[in-house]
């Protein structure tokens, strides 16, 4: 691991000392910004989906380096990660499953097809880049596909723009810790593009809980290179690359002999994720109809050692072709239709649903607009299924918006699901009888302007049936109902003057059809932070984050707890702005994960420079 953190400091050379260009302008307020995630050409005051969004002024703020870190943020959303710095970080909405989350990059899937619930891995994707993150809860379905039965996190990365940005950041702190990474981009007349490289290394901690006496520490290190690229071949035809790689290699522990618990062991991992893009943009009939054709592919290996043998090798590919058009068909009335192929391959198996979908939106007033549609989806291991979706969001004055949805949602078991046999079950063959996940929620809401700042309500309620989930006796089996129902709360005084407070609270009740917990849902979860931000070059922040008692799956539950992170940045210039953050002031004894420590008390100081 040395010799290649020693390569990649070379490769990126000066971006050590030149941090990041962050060119683009701020994105603006919720009611001008059209969220990438609905598809739809919508801001979030026009849709009645639950939308929360997180800037980047928010992330750099709160000294978040892990998106998974910045939605935990979020109401309605769960993060557990097993071992600090490269443990698997899983993130779950309204109390669904990991897999039941898509998660969009600059609009591309890029769930993990080889993961036992096709999810994604937050551990190794870091803020760096990142302008917006979209959370949007409840099912998605009808407009992205299985994936999203629960919701959808849609990232949406830097742009290029004309000109030339350049810059970047360098970080060092706690337990041997730096960060780099640079950034340039530019534009001139149709062509514009952009390149970034970033990387993170960390000596670390013990995955497993020093408490339970383990002192072994267990390196990350990780690196990611992106680039994005488009030529305007005419006014109104458009066409892009985007490309992206990461590898990471990570320590790990393990359940060694004879006590087969969780401890120090020589374990360790090596990941490497690609993703390529093509698109093809273009407006047809002056402008009525916007056309998008995408195609996309992404593939990530999983290597596993213990020592220097090789003990496994999960490799997966998702493939999604994509047509969608936007027309507008009169003052008020606007369709959006879409046909879709994706395809999964894991560990030599493969699978493909083809897709057609449909939406229609009415603004019956400025102030009330209604959308509803429907899609189709054709699974070519577990048939037709068809799913629909209706929202409506009313501006019922200046200061009240009442807002509500309803949807169905639909996943196919996923390859592992399908071929995984549990040895240590005394299995022999797979479940064979696994059946679709199959969904309904509904979500009613207001977002109410206090003066002093707006505060947003949300109610939910979602049924699922054939839930699949881990089974000593199947491997992989249906749960035959599961409901997940609660509240979500938030309050925001962005603009009370310099000294701000932002708080977000969830109540999740999500149980089985026996009554049981659903593993790893916290009842309750909180995030509050108080900033001061006055005009000057100084700000400070301070966020505290509470996760309540949650079942593990398996044995005792996981107990309540509470971190509080402290974060601070003053500009030098217009240019250049030196931070610093605290991470777990009150340096409190937890676990996310049971058996998994968490990093005690630590610091960490940087430097950024945009052109």
């Amino acid at each position: 691991m040395k010799y290649t953190n020693a390569l990649i400091c070379v490769a990126i050379g000066h971006a050590c000392f030149l941090p990041a260009a962050w060119g683009q302008a701020a994105d603006g307020d919720r009611d001008t910004v059209e969220v990438v995630g609905l598809r739809f050409g919508q801001t979030s005051s026009e849709s009645g989906t639950a939308v929360s969004t997180i800037s980047r002024e928010d992330m750099e703020r709160r000294g978040q380096v892990f998106v998974g870190d910045a939605v935990a943020a979020v109401p309605g959303v769960a993060v557990s990660q097993a071992g600090a710095l490269g443990g698997v970080a899983s993130v779950r909405l309204r109390g669904n499953t990991v897999g039941q989350t898509l998660v969009l990059i600059d609009g591309v899937p890029v769930n993990d097809a080889a993961s036992p619930g096709g999810g994604y891995d937050f551990s190794s994707l870091t803020t760096f880049g990142v302008v917006r993150i979209e959370v949007l809860r409840g099912p998605q379905s009808t407009l992205w596909g299985s994936d999203a039965i629960g919701g959808v996190i849609s990232i949406v990365t830097e742009k290029a723009r004309d000109g030339l940005d350049w810059g970047g950041f360098g970080e060092v702190g706690s337990f041997g810790t730096w960060r780099t990474g640079g950034r340039i981009a530019g534009g001139v007349e149709r062509v514009d593009g952009s390149l970034s490289l970033a990387a993170h290394s960390s000596d670390g901690i013990s995955k497993a809980d020093e408490a339970n006496g383990n002192q072994e520490e267990d390196s990350f290190f990780s690196f990611n290179a992106s680039g994005q690229g488009g030529v305007d071949l005419t006014d109104n035809v458009r066409v892009e690359a985007i490309g992206r790689w990461t590898a990471t290699e990570i320590d790990l522990d393990g359940f060694p002999p004879p006590s087969f618990t969780l401890s120090d062991s020589d374990n360790r991992a090596e990941n490497t994720e690609a993703t390529v893009v093509g698109r093809l943009l273009a407006n047809t009939f002056s402008d009525r109809l916007q056309n998008e054709l995408s195609v996309s592919l992404s593939e990530i290996e999983r290597v596993s050692f213990n020592g220097d043998t090789r003990t496994a090798m999960n490799e997966g590919e998702r493939t999604n072709l994509r047509y969608s058009g936007e027309l507008d068909v009169a003052d008020g009335h606007r369709a959006m239709f879409g046909l879709e192929r994706e395809e999964t391959e894991a560990d030599g198996e493969d699978a493909s649903t083809d897709s057609v979908f449909g939406f229609y939106e009415l603004a019956v007033t400025p102030d009330l607009v209604v959308i509803a549609g429907v899609r189709h989806d054709d699974d070519d291991r577990f048939g037709s299924e068809t799913t629909g979706r209706a929202a409506v969001s009313w501006q019922a004055n200046s200061a009240l918006r009442l807002r509500a949805t309803w949807g169905q949602g639909f996943k196919a078991p996923t390859l592992f699901q399908t071929n995984y046999i549990c040895t240590f079950c005394g299995l022999t063959t797979p479940n064979r009888d696994l059946k679709a996940e199959t969904s309904e929620s509904f979500d009613v809401g207001a977002d109410v302007d206090v003066g002093f700042g707006e505060v947003s309500i949300t109610a939910f309620d979602q049924d699922t049936e054939n839930l699949i989930d881990f089974s000593f006796t199947q491997g992989y089996a249906n749960i035959v109902f599961a409901n997940q129902q609660g509240a979500e709360v938030s309050f925001d005084s962005a603009f009370a003057g310099p000294v701000q407070l932002y708080a977000a609270y969830t109540y999740i009740e999500a149980e089985d059809g026996a009554g049981n917990p659903l593993p790893r849902v916290p009842e309750h979860v909180g995030f509050a932070e108080l900033r001061y931000q006055p005009d000057g070059p100084f700000g400070v922040s301070v966020s505290a984050r509470y996760n309540g008692e949650q079942s593990d799956g398996f044995g005792p539950p996981v107990a309540e707890w509470v971190r509080t992170d402290l974060a601070a940045s003053y500009k030098l210039s217009e240019q250049t702005e030196i931070y610093g953050r605290v991470e777990n002031l009150f340096d409190e004894q937890y676990q996310q994960v049971g058996g998994y420590g968490t990093p005690g008390i630590s610091g960490f100081l940087g430097i950024r420079v945009r052109n």
